[in-house]
């Protein structure tokens, strides 16, 4: 059995120790012989830095590194894969010719100033040099380039350069809460990848890997747009992260024995088999779609998985990007329920580090992915519309949405959130007794520990408020279940296949005269609209033996009133609609 992959260990270790490898040699095959420059986003910890190790040792000729990997095969496969960008005739073994590999990391920690990101940089260039005994001009990033690009093809007897950038974005997203300093990076960053430009004679294959999209957007057209940006595009989908087929292909010998240790622990079933198991696997690290038709799993989650035995969120503390936290956190409400607009490419890939758009944000540190694509007519004459696919995003996985739905509550309730889940038997009960009176406490309570500003009279604010506060404590509920007559905004599942719809309404500049008219009329109109629906489709609940309305009114700051309807008993037929108006 193979020793289990560990974060940050360099490729020709990872070969060498006998750890377990997700063969990714095709897709590097694939990358340098279609293009010359290359750009790859993924979420942190999701293999990039171990895809950049094995080119490096690829173009360094160590081809005792791939024996048995897809690259190095005997049986070099000649018919095209599926998904495959290469065409039969394109195919032929691949050389293992020696090219001098320049490999930067620019993942430099706190940086000062631009200025100082520069001389960072070169000072990496001047030690590439150093390493293969040359020395370096080192007055710009041109001529430092050229300089040991040179002096490497004359020693390499005339093989060109490989250049591979890792977190070429870490100074630019790093520093995202700071537009002018971010932007100064950035603007270091064009200067670099223009000076490559320059040089592109002497570069066999440059390829470039980061989080973000944003620095890349703003290095404009001409440095960016030399690099062909894969990162969503169906072939290399896989790139990156554990595949079904490399999952089963790796891990199939450890299932038995860790179902067994979680089944002692009474982490599953008694009677769970290795079946159940794969899917538990599936769904709480897996989910990852760039395009293509499998769903990606965690590389890192799954390792961890298999080292602890733990479906602990392992990925997420690790997946946010330096300030990625605070940028979201000033806006948590935003993100609480499913996203239903639909995306363009341009739209999560073209941002600029001053207008960062928080979902596009999520999506590169891994906290959403795309679930699907939907083709939508824009345009066009009588015969000949013009379609552009949107992408439609959600939560990955089980860990990514609860990990992120933990910091939602901490950001929504700072360290009240903890508190949340004692109040789930007394909700639960007011819920069933139909106590309005209870349940005004208990809602007030919530409201008046949330720590951000709600900017009265917006319903979808405590929309948010009021089911992270329900899924916190306990209880079970749903957004927006959709009838053929109107929508609620929260459903609340009780025992016996009993439902509460929930509709919020804000009254703002309320007159103290006749507050009381106008909340109890507010209350019984928000009634009325609930119960104005088709039997049949009772709000998209399948079956429901009852389903009792129930009208929220915030008034005021943060005051808040409560009332339910009469029960709806499914099981008899004969009630009237006029007699459950109150």
């Amino acid at each position: 059995m193979k020793r289990l992959p560990v974060t940050d260990t360099p490729f020709s270790e990872i070969i060498e120790g006998g750890f377990l490898y997700a063969d990714k040699t095709r897709y590097v095959y694939e990358m340098i012989h279609k293009y010359k420059f290359c750009f790859l986003s993924r979420p942190s910890r999701f293999g990039k830095t171990i895809l950049l190790d094995a080119i490096a040792e690829l173009f360094r000729g160590k081809k005792e590194l791939f024996e048995g990997l897809w690259i190095a095969s005997d049986n070099f496969p000649i018919e095209s894969e599926r998904g495959s960008p290469l065409t039969r005739g394109e195919r032929k073994a691949y050389d293992f010719k020696i090219h001098p590999v320049v490999k930067i990391s620019m993942a430099y920690g706190k940086i000062e100033n631009a200025g100082q990101l520069q001389r960072k940089i070169i000072q990496d260039l001047a030690l590439a040099a150093k390493s293969e005994g040359l020395a370096l001009i080192e007055e710009d990033f041109d001529e430092a380039q050229s300089s040991l690009f040179e002096g490497l093809i004359e020693k390499y007897n005339g093989a060109k350069v490989v250049i591979l950038v890792n977190d070429y974005d870490a100074s630019a997203s790093e520093n995202l809460d700071s537009v002018a300093f971010a932007r100064g990076n950035v603007d270091v960053l064009c200067d670099f990848y223009l000076a490559l430009k320059k040089n592109t004679r002497y570069i066999r294959f440059a390829f470039v890997t980061g989080v973000t999209f944003f620095a890349k957007t703003a290095m404009g057209v001409e440095s960016a747009n030399m690099f062909k940006d894969i990162s969503i595009k169906e072939e290399y989908a896989g790139v990156c992260g554990f595949t079904a087929n490399d999952f089963d292909a790796l891990f199939a010998d450890r299932m038995e024995s860790t179902l067994e240790i979680l089944k002692n622990e009474r982490r599953m079933k008694a009677d769970a088999t290795v079946k159940d198991l794969r899917n538990e696997i599936f769904e709480t690290f897996g989910g990852y779609s760039w395009l293509g038709q499998d769903r990606i799993l965690n590389p890192y989650s799954i390792s961890r998985f298999f080292a602890d035995k733990s479906f602990d969120s392992h990925w997420a503390k690790v997946g946010w990007t330096k300030n990625s936290r605070a940028l979201i956190a000033k806006k948590p409400l935003d993100f609480i329920d499913p996203l239903q607009v639909g995306y363009t490419i341009e739209d999560l890939t073209k941002a600029d580090v001053g207008h960062v758009n928080p979902t596009a944000l999520l999506f590169h540190c891994g906290y959403l992915t795309i679930e699907r694509v939907e083709f939508v007519e824009i345009a066009g004459v009588k015969g000949c519309p013009i379609y552009r696919g949107l992408m439609f995003l959600g939560a990955p996985n089980k860990e990514a949405k609860e990990s992120f739905s933990a910091f939602c509550r901490e950001s929504i309730f700072g360290l009240f959130y903890k508190e949340l889940p004692e109040l789930g038997c007394q909700l639960a009960d007011a819920f069933g007794d139909k106590n309005a009176e209870a349940l005004d406490a208990l809602i007030g309570v919530i409201f008046d520990n949330v720590t951000i500003l709600l900017n009265i009279p917006f319903e979808y604010r405590r929309h948010a408020v009021l089911r992270t506060a329900l899924r916190a404590a306990g209880i079970d509920v749903k957004s927006e279940k959709t009838g053929r007559i109107g929508n609620s905004n929260l459903t609340v599942a009780l025992t016996g296949d009993k439902y509460v719809i929930i509709q919020i309404k804000c009254l703002a500049d309320i007159n103290e005269d006749n507050k009381d008219k106008i909340i109890d009329e507010a209350l019984d109109g928000i009634l009325r609209q609930i119960i104005k629906i088709d039997r049949s489709g009772s709000y998209g609940i399948k079956n429901p033996s009852a389903i009792i309305g129930l009208a929220i009114v915030f008034y005021g700051e943060y005051a808040v009133r409560t009332k339910f309807g009469k029960e709806r008993n499914f099981q008899c037929p004969q009630i009237s609609l006029e007699n459950e108006i109150p």
